[in-house]
């Protein structure tokens, strides 16, 4: 197509013409926007899809949607349209919108536009205000942020709620007051149900909460897949415990004496002021009921006892008490004849795991250990090999001296008297400061010195003869009773059956060679080596085990047991046997 330019010049009457190629402008074809329309809104929260439209260029046959934080359109996102309109899903463009630096649940104003994939097309820009989607959130539904929950009046079971979220394996209950957080473990629920109003208490008894008083609480649930980019939410309550006469100690509260700082230690019982009274009587009872109570006059609404004055509760023979087992307790208050409560609070107390064995002018101090045995059952062992050189009555004990002794399976090192620095059957060295070992010839330690305490010969006037265990009535201490076989037996099937095998019952300082010390003396037992076993058929020779006097229960004499291992051949019985450690055993519970 040519264009063609006529001038009329009048005066000069004279007629010009030029003629030249037709390259005029062309005609570009613009790509008209449609929807959304400009300056819409999208809220990528509550919408699915997102629908883009323009009118088609003549000529063009492919389109890019274009996406910028810049109404140029710099550094766009771009999306290949395969059809017009173009559904633009929530997720696509919500990840499309985090590349031009949206951040979750944030609103900020985007530009759009449509262009030509090849080919030569105008185009229009158009202005969106996009929301991105919020963070994956757990959201707390119940209850209400603010509310009270009162254990005394509040309607329980009470339930707390939350929204889950997709890939979420479980979920993690926080409760926070103060300092103090408790965490529950819920799994892949969605609530936790608090079925009575003592199940609340107790939480928030755990989170020092008083008695009698409140304390605002807040609370969250997190994933429990740690999940950092899942959004948690935070509310609080006001939380009121019950409202009871009975102050302190807190409701099953638990307490094992302590013999080391008795002074230093101290438990208070506190209960509520009544009006126009000024003295209580505090009562102790096994019986919920409150039969037969023990009565303590009080001045005021509490009473601190240190842990000496609760010792000497327990062992009062009088109230019939555990001395070296748990002990439950109930405690109530009467004022004017009158209890404060007609349910009574609850303490648990174990005794000081000592015992003071006053023999005259000897006093020894043992401590007591609690052997839980293979079949459940406790036995109550003193921790140390007995030390008394005076008999029950006060007096003292005859010296027995070794002489030593040669070979077989029967050699003794015997003397005239009650005990002696020997050891055991067989061939066993003298154990006093100085001595060394009959079989390595090295110095024995001091340590197994004091761990084997003294060595008890059952019948000094015919150590062949003696009768078991009438001849230690007068060694034994009083409420204690010399340990039996089966008491061994179940001893040693219990370390056996323990990590670390024997290792729970010997004395570390007695063992240092022992590699694997973390079980060592677990059960304050303090084993240490007291004699050297000799098999002379096999000329095996063991400077490792321990002996014990032992009540066979059979009514055999001279009676010994020894032990160095677990496993079978690792313990058992010898006859013919005198002068050799005791341990003994509590007789009540």
């Amino acid at each position: 197509m040519k264009k063609y330019y006529f001038i009329l010049a009048a005066l000069a009457g004279i007629t010009f013409w030029t003629c030249g190629d037709d390259d005029s402008e062309k005609t570009i074809p613009t790509i008209e926007l449609s929807a959304p329309a400009d300056n819409a809104s999208v809220d990528l929260n509550t919408v699915a899809n997102v629908s883009f439209s323009w009118k088609a260029a003549e000529g063009i046959t492919g389109y890019n949607l274009l996406l910028s934080k810049s109404e140029d359109l710099s550094s766009p996102q771009e999306i290949a349209a395969s059809a017009n309109p173009l559904s633009v899903t929530a997720d696509e463009l919500n990840t499309k919108a985090a590349s031009l630096g949206i951040a979750e649940g944030a609103t900020d104003k985007i530009y759009w536009s449509v262009k030509a994939a090849s080919g030569e097309a105008n185009f229009q820009v158009r202005a969106l205000t996009l929301t991105r989607k919020n963070a994956p959130t757990i959201a707390l539904s119940d209850p209400a942020d603010g509310v009270t929950i009162d254990v005394n009046t509040s309607t329980f079971p009470y339930t707390f709620r939350w929204t889950g979220v997709t890939g979420v394996p479980g979920y993690i209950l926080r409760f926070t007051a103060g300092d103090k957080t408790e965490e529950e473990q819920i799994g892949e629920f969605t609530n936790r149900q608090y079925m009575s109003a003592d199940d609340f208490d107790a939480l928030l008894a755990k989170l020092g909460v008083q008695l009698n008083a409140s304390a605002t609480v807040s609370w969250t649930v997190l994933p429990s897949n740690g999940d950092s980019k899942i959004v948690t939410e935070t509310r609080s309550f006001t939380g009121v415990r019950k409202i009871l006469p009975l102050l302190s100690p807190e409701n099953g509260s638990a307490y094992e004496l302590n013999y080391k700082t008795p002074s230093d230690n101290a438990t208070t019982f506190e209960w509520v002021a009544q009006s126009g009274v000024s003295s209580y009587t505090l009562l102790f009872s096994t019986s919920e009921n409150m039969s037969n109570p023990i009565s303590i006059s009080v001045s005021g609404n509490k009473k601190t006892f240190t842990h000496s004055e609760l010792q000497a509760i327990i062992t009062n023979a009088d109230y019939h008490l555990k001395r070296y087992l748990e002990n439950k307790l109930y405690w109530n208050v009467s004022a004017n004849g009158n209890m404060l409560t007609s349910a009574p609070n609850t303490v648990l107390v174990s005794g000081m795991k000592i015992f003071d064995d006053v023999r005259g002018s000897e006093s020894i101090r043992y401590e007591v250990s609690v052997i839980t045995y293979t079949d459940g059952s406790k036995g109550i062992w003193m921790s140390n090999n007995l030390k008394a050189k005076y008999y029950t009555d006060g007096s003292k004990m005859g010296e027995w001296v070794g002489d030593g002794g040669a070979g077989g399976n029967n050699t003794f090192v015997l003397g005239n008297g009650d005990f002696a620095y020997v050891q055991m059957c067989m061939d066993a060295p003298k154990f006093k400061s100085g001595d060394r070992s009959s079989f390595t010839g090295d110095p024995i330690p001091a340590k197994h010195i004091e761990l084997m305490g003294v060595i008890y010969n059952h019948d000094p006037v015919d150590p062949w003869g003696g009768k078991f265990p009438q001849a230690f009535e007068r060694v034994i201490p009083i409420g204690w009773r010399l340990a039996k076989a089966s008491d061994f037996e179940k001893l040693y099937n219990a370390a056996c059956a323990a990590p670390g095998g024997f290792n729970v019952l010997r004395n570390a300082e007695a063992f240092p060679d022992i590699e694997d010390k973390e079980h060592l003396n677990e059960w304050n037992m303090n084993f240490a080596y007291n004699g050297r076993f000799i098999w002379t058929f096999w000329g095996w020779s063991y400077e490792t085990s321990w002996f014990y006097n032992v009540d066979r229960e059979d009514g055999a004499n001279n009676q010994g047991i020894w032990a160095w291992s677990c496993g079978d051949g690792g313990w058992g019985f010898m006859s013919d046997c005198t002068g050799a450690p005791v341990r003994v055993v509590y007789n009540g519970e």
